[in-house]
């Protein structure tokens, strides 16, 4: 599979996410935080974070429903957040004395995140509302560090990018700028193994 430069995505759908564990205990959370990104864009380049943010609810009438519900759905769906992202390219280039050069860029990475929402019964203790609590901030914790992976990805794709030199040919050039993507892509799948990999909770 190659990569080009014509609004394609490059490559399947990278996932970083929190497996569902043999142990389950019991945690919702208002969304502590909000993430708002600034990126620095050069004159020459549009980039954008395309976030999207999915739920999945758990819901029960009594602690144990809950607790049952929140089991079943991980097996189920086997994760307990995750992070999809895919990057999307396209740029033109220029001709200069010293050969062909990248310049209008325009790039997309898309971030979609899964992650759940609790609906506690009223009957619940507050000692476990306050354990399952702790659960998901550590999940939100989790997943908001794989998305800053990808404004990482993004930050330096548009670094090297404007390092590029001139090339003889177009072909040369998109091979270059295609390799660049591929690179900083594999980068940053490898940085979401490496995390969930070392991941404790």
């Amino acid at each position: 599979m190659s990569v080009n430069n014509n609004d394609y995505r490059i490559g399947p759908s990278s996932r970083g996410y929190l497996k569902a564990r043999g142990r389950f205990y019991t945690g919702s959370i208002r969304l502590l935080f909000i993430f708002v990104v600034y990126f620095n864009f050069l004159i020459y380049a549009n980039g954008q974070l395309v976030d999207k943010v999915k739920y999945y609810d758990v819901t029960g009438g009594t602690a144990e429903e809950f607790t049952q519900n929140w089991h079943r759905i991980q097996r189920t769906l086997g994760f307990r957040g995750l992070c999809e992202w895919q990057p999307k390219m396209n740029h033109s280039h220029i001709q200069t004395r010293w050969g062909y050069k990248p310049s209008i860029l325009n790039l997309k990475v898309y971030v979609t995140l899964t992650l759940p929402r609790f609906k506690y019964p009223y009957s619940m203790p507050s000692v476990t509302k306050d354990w399952y609590n702790r659960q998901l901030q550590m999940i939100y914790n989790h997943e908001y560090k794989h998305r800053a992976f990808k404004i990482e990805f993004y930050n330096q794709f548009i670094r090297d990018y404007n390092r590029l030199p001139a090339y003889r040919s177009v072909d040369a050039l998109y091979g270059a700028t295609n390799q660049l993507l591929w690179r900083h892509y594999n980068n940053t799948k490898a940085k979401d193994a490496q995390f969930d990999k070392n991941w404790i909770d």
